[in-house]
């Protein structure tokens, strides 16, 4: 003979498994995805200065991640400075930037926020890397 449980324990046991179901959700979401301090990481490891802008083209291709050539460094405006500015990188050396966009599905959340990335590959006439500038944007939940 078996005993059925009881409708409150159904219920509970219901509960617990939507927190356990959620629980692992968030937990495997918090674990995939770049960060800032990743692609940094990967850029610095993988890209010297000087890397040929078709090496560049391929790594972010590679990778998955779109990215853009920009026609002038004014696009790209922080406050009244432009990116070439922000970076730090010798205005006069650059003949062409390329910004690649990591988007909030593709950037490690944390909790309550989830982010965006771009970053910049700033090129000389003979389309050689000089340096590079990545940057994190926020949102709140």
């Amino acid at each position: 003979m078996s005993r059925s449980m009881s409708p409150a324990i159904r219920c509970v046991l219901a509960f617990l498994v939507v927190v356990l179901v959620i629980c692992a959700y968030v937990l495997v979401g918090f674990r995939r995805g770049w960060t800032k301090e990743a692609l940094v990481r990967a850029v610095e490891a993988e890209l010297p200065n000087r890397s040929e802008r078709v090496q560049v083209e391929s790594w972010l291709k590679s990778r998955r991640l779109r990215w853009t050539s920009l026609s002038h460094p004014s696009l790209e405006l922080r406050g009244s400075r432009d990116i070439v500015d922000v970076a730090g990188v010798t205005r006069t050396s650059v003949a062409s930037i390329i910004r690649a966009d990591i988007g909030v599905d593709e950037v490690k959340p944390e909790f309550l926020r989830t982010y965006e990335l771009r970053a910049y590959f700033f090129f000389d006439k003979q389309e050689r890397l000089l340096g590079w500038y990545v940057e994190r944007f926020g949102y709140s939940l």
